[in-house]
């Protein structure tokens, strides 16, 4: 994750900030945190419950939601 993060541009307060802001608490709370087409970061809760494949069948499928 680190190494993605580093090519993108993200740092941890980047990440931290966002995770934030969507009222996550801990990482363990996180689902998926995906880095969007126009530089914000989107975050799906883990508590959030089963994710709908329309969420994400834009990433590729090394990213989706196990």
């Amino acid at each position: 994750m680190e190494a993605a993060m580093r090519r993108a541009g993200v740092t941890d307060d980047d990440l931290r900030q966002r995770l934030r802001l969507a009222g996550i608490t801990a990482r363990t709370q996180v689902r998926l945190a995906v880095l969007e087409r126009t530089g914000e970061i989107s975050v799906l809760a883990a508590a959030a419950g089963e994710c709908e494949p329309w969420m994400h069948e834009d990433l590729p499928r090394s990213l989706e939601p196990q």
